[in-house]
């Protein structure tokens, strides 16, 4: 008979170089010392101290790429909080990364006490938002 016309499978013979390193001594060169010692740990100061404005400005930052981002500044500590409800924070959120953003303008939603809080501070997207909420529920337009 002749030879199976169908490509061998992956389980052929391949030479012995190929599947294992080369008879004899292995060349693993010796572990030497860093010339920097290194630890992974963060050295921490009791005197480390950034000044609320410039952390503020800082989590402004953040906070543009929307109010996910600030959930862990928000349970970092006193100081991270504050500079999240800063004025400076409150007025850039980008309160539209999220799809349902407009949603948070009513009175039931669980993000409305940020919401409001964006609103007093003047922030583009909460005053967006809230023009929204009232278009469809003063002037009582239906949804298209």
């Amino acid at each position: 008979m002749y030879p199976n016309p169908l490509p061998p499978t992956r389980h052929y013979y391949r030479p012995r170089s190929a599947l294992t390193s080369p008879p004899g001594p292995s060349r693993v060169p010796p572990i030497r010392q860093p010339i920097v010692p290194f630890e992974n740990q963060a050295h921490t100061s009791p005197n480390f101290h950034i000044p609320a404005a410039l952390l503020a400005r800082i989590v402004s930052y953040v906070a543009e790429e929307g109010l996910v981002e600030l959930k862990k500044w928000v349970v970092a500590g006193p100081e991270a909080f504050a500079a999240v409800i800063s004025p400076e924070t409150l007025s850039c959120i980008g309160l539209d990364k999220n799809e349902d953003f407009v949603e948070w303008a009513k009175p039931s939603s669980s993000y409305y006490n940020i919401f409001s809080m964006c609103l007093q501070h003047g922030n583009p997207y909460a005053l967006y938002a809230q023009s929204i909420h009232y278009s469809f529920t003063d002037l009582n337009l239906s949804r298209l």
